[in-house]
């Protein structure tokens, strides 16, 4: 199961989309993303040059200028159980200057990437429900004839702000 784990970039900001939307790090890649999906812990690297486990997609874009270097930072994406589910990686290569990511700007990030998994967590459990209450509402006619029609709302608890 593991050889077939893979990471597929599904999103990135519209400099980098031509370049990375679509691609797949497989499982047996040596590379941080992988390194993060399996660990489930963050990892910041704050000199990508010297680095061989950064997987660059279009390293001639910056590879040009020896002085520039940038950093890296990957978070785990976690389901309500732990479970990591994604990573959400950063960097700053496209930086006119040498940057590194200060630590109230990194501590800003996990706690980005800490809500988006939340969000993912409700996501999903709301599709998991769904699918149990159609499944429900699929079997009631066949178990119950004299069943033709059932109706369903569900009333969730309005979010104190």
């Amino acid at each position: 199961e593991e050889g077939k784990t893979m990471l597929k970039y599904v999103a990135s900001t519209a400099n980098d989309q031509s370049i990375v939307m679509g691609r797949t790090l497989y499982a047996n890649q040596k590379c941080i993303s992988n390194q993060v999906r399996r660990s489930g812990k963050a990892v910041y690297i704050n000199q990508i040059r010297n680095n061989n486990q950064v997987h660059l997609w279009a390293m001639d874009r910056w590879a040009v200028d020896e002085e520039r270097d940038g950093a890296f930072l990957v978070l785990p994406l976690k389901s309500d159980g732990d479970k990591v589910v994604g990573v959400v990686g950063l960097d700053t290569l496209l930086s006119h200057s040498p940057t590194q990511f200060l630590p109230h700007e990194i501590t800003f990030i996990q706690n980005v990437v800490r809500e988006l998994s939340s969000g993912f967590a409700y996501l999903d459990a709301r599709h998991k429900f769904q699918r149990t209450l159609i499944s429900l509402l699929e079997v009631i006619p066949r178990k119950e004839s004299a069943v033709l029609a059932a109706s369903c709302y569900v009333v969730e608890p309005e979010p104190h702000i």
